[in-house]
């Protein structure tokens, strides 16, 4: 409890200032992958893992703006992460993906 309070419970708002636009660290026992000569050795796997998976998701879908929504600003807020406003998407399974997978199963 010397670094954050109730460490014991899972809370996502505590890097989150009050508007809930800027991640934001207490102290600088937040670092994701570390820093220096005791950096996550697993970092580029999970930049990999990270670029595999959003390849999977395009490869098998299309994302479009719904009817309703419009397409975000991406003037967002350069903190740790790059944070932006939340926005809507619609997500469609891709045609050719669909009769691939139809083929694949009889």
């Amino acid at each position: 409890e010397k670094e954050w309070y109730r460490p014991d419970q899972f809370m996502p708002e505590r890097f989150l200032d009050p508007t809930r636009s800027q991640l934001i660290s207490p102290s600088l026992s937040y670092l994701p992958f570390g820093a220096g000569p005791r950096s996550c050795l697993g970092e580029s796997l999970a930049r990999q893992e990270v670029f595999l998976f959003m390849a999977w998701l395009l490869q098998r879908f299309d994302l479009e703006v719904p009817d309703d929504g419009q397409l975000p600003h991406l003037e967002g807020n350069p903190t740790v992460v790059f944070l932006i406003e939340p926005f809507k998407v619609k997500v469609k399974v891709r045609q050719a993906w669909r009769e691939a997978q139809d083929e694949g199963s009889t």
